[in-house]
């Protein structure tokens, strides 16, 4: 995908300067981040999108956000020509100071351009989970900046959480169960529903002085049966729609025959689901997990959540550690710790 490259002028200024101005001296480029989206990606795979191009363009100056999640195939809204991003994000604005003659450059940014946080194939950030806190600490600043949950989405996380958890030992488990993208764990092979229980089982024994809560997210229904008759009342989980089996929810529709589409399109309540899902586990005490876009933002929500890496006994793993300069990598934090 080619950049697309839009020059415009701005006219204005700044709030305590009454007429336009005339700039002296190198004129500033602001740039507009506006990230499209790719057909069949899933919710947090186009927010780590747009977050890798907003820590690349940082320090040039973001005149604005506006991330272009019209594509047709997009399948967390229920309209095609809806822009996805706007139906749950609100973009905070930036305000630099506005003068006569001052160059915008809007650049539509290819989403695998930059390396600006850690991949699907990097275990780095898990095994040597502690060591990362400064990165996921300078990613979280970058979300702060720039965009927030719209408010309504907060509120009906918040209520959710005082009713079923507050004031209890929250264990927070996501379990990607989808079999498509088990080549992206470490082994290439998902860990055992057995050795996620494991590490349940022996949090509630560590924690048994304390009331304990579990909130799972999974895209799988035959996970939530499993660890439903295991935990019991124990157990919270949204009412979202998951595949059955081992099936993935999103890679499963028709992408090729748009109408078809129209008609099986999850909509925006599944993309509510789903990052209410994530939201939900960054207020927990501890996260279990394995390799996944939902558990890295979920690590970029709360910065301190503890985390359980499953499969265990890997070496940390980063596929761009040492070529950075060839990647133009602008993230201090992506490597500076792991290279100690």
């Amino acid at each position: 995908m080619k950049k697309i490259l839009f020059v415009v002028l701005m006219l204005g200024s700044c709030l305590l300067v009454a007429e336009p101005r005339k700039w002296k001296g190198p004129r500033p480029k602001f740039i507009v981040i506006g990230t499209t989206v790719h057909k069949g990606a899933g919710f947090f795979c186009e927010v780590q999108k747009v977050l890798i191009d907003l820590i690349h363009f940082d320090q040039q100056g973001i005149l604005a956000l506006a991330p272009d999640w019209r594509h047709p195939f997009y399948p967390f809204k229920d309209h095609q020509d809806e822009n996805g991003w706007d139906l749950f994000f609100e973009s905070i604005p930036q305000d630099p100071c506005s003068v006569e003659g001052v160059t915008v450059n809007k650049i539509v940014v290819p989403w695998n351009e930059w390396h600006e946080i850690h991949g699907r194939f990097c275990t780095a950030q898990w095994v040597l989970y502690d060591q990362y806190l400064p990165y996921r600490e300078y990613v979280h600043s970058i979300m702060k900046k720039y965009f927030k949950v719209k408010d309504h989405i907060t509120a009906q996380l918040n209520q959710f959480y005082k009713e079923n958890m507050e004031g209890h030992y929250c264990i927070g488990v996501h379990i990607r169960f989808a079999a498509v993208h088990a080549f992206e764990v470490p082994g290439g092979k998902h860990p055992s529903l057995e050795e996620y229980c494991a590490e349940i089982d022996q949090l509630i024994i560590q924690k048994q002085h304390l009331p304990i809560k579990i909130f799972l997210a999974t895209d799988s229904n035959y996970v939530v049966q499993v660890l439903k008759m295991r935990y019991k009342n124990l157990l919270y989980y949204a009412e979202a729609p998951r595949s059955i089996g081992a099936e993935d929810p999103v890679f499963s529709l028709p992408l090729k025959n748009l109408d078809l589409f129209n008609q099986k399109r999850p909509g925006y309540k599944a993309g509510l689901y789903v990052l209410l899902d994530g939201l939900t586990l960054s207020k927990c005490d501890v996260m279990i997990h394995t390799t996944s876009n939902f558990a890295s933002l979920v690590s970029f929500f709360n910065p301190y959540i503890k985390s359980i890496y499953l499969p265990k006994g890997f070496d940390p793993v980063c596929i761009i550690q040492g070529q950075e300069d060839q990647n133009e990598v602008k993230n201090p934090f992506l490597n500076k710790l792991a290279a100690a």
